[in-house]
């Protein structure tokens, strides 16, 4: 008893930390927790980005790994081919202090 005790207590601990892995989707999402990676300035001041994202997606995928056409249509249902994205990114950041900040960008 005094084990599943513990163990219980393990996955509170474990469950509760932050995870810093991070799933993306095809919209072009940053993977990283760093926030002037992510165009959000911990410093005071206006900042302005200018960012071009492109996604070129040819590859038939389930979960990690590659799969083939004839997998994909055996499932009978609807199938996007190739889908090749190209965003632009206009944004401003102004940050009064290091604890208040606006940020707008404009796809």
């Amino acid at each position: 008893m005094k084990f599943k005790k513990s163990l219980f207590i393990s996955f509170l601990i474990a469950a509760s930390i932050p995870s810093y892995v991070f799933a993306c989707a095809s919209c072009g999402c940053i993977l990283s927790t760093d926030w002037d990676a992510q165009g959000i300035s911990g410093a005071p001041g206006i900042r302005l980005d200018l960012r071009y994202d492109y996604l070129n997606q040819n590859q038939y995928r389930s979960g990690n790994n590659k799969i083939s056409k004839d997998a994909v249509n055996a499932g009978g249902n609807e199938v996007e081919n190739k889908t090749t994205n190209h965003y632009v990114t206009a944004g401003i950041d102004y940050s009064p202090s290091r604890d208040w900040g606006t940020n707008v960008q404009i796809p």
